[in-house]
């Protein structure tokens, strides 16, 4: 898992989509987490490598963006954020739950199992 506080200021289109292509071109992670411009959503693609055999072997990447608790609407939407134009942002983040799971043929290969799930955003 690689983390970054993350950057930018998340478009209102793209919501920060485009980060992701990005950091994936520099670092190599199975899972990404950012924060930053308080989105919450998570992407999940695929990653063609090879081998040392030189077999080509594909893996689920996770991208995941983690929000915030800081409601801007809860003083009236009076808050600087909302001033400035910017729209209220989800509130709440992620679990992750990692595994070790044994691949069915019983080598000695190994995958990681991950489950995102959402916090309650009345947490905390």
């Amino acid at each position: 898992m690689y983390y970054n506080h993350g950057w930018g200021g998340g478009g209102p289109v793209t919501k920060g989509a485009i980060d992701y292509n990005r950091l994936a071109a520099d670092v190599d992670a199975d899972i990404y987490l950012m924060g930053h411009i308080h989105q919450l959503d998570q992407n999940i693609s695929k990653r063609l490598s090879l081998t040392g055999c030189g077999r080509v072997r594909a893996r689920r990447i996770h991208f995941v963006r983690s929000s915030t608790y800081k409601d801007e609407y809860g003083e009236g939407g009076t808050t600087w954020h909302i001033e400035k134009g910017r729209r209220a942002r989800p509130l709440g983040g992620w679990w992750l739950t990692l595994s070790i799971v044994q691949t069915e043929n019983g080598k000695n290969a190994t995958v990681l199992g991950v489950s995102i799930q959402p916090t309650d955003e009345n947490e905390g």
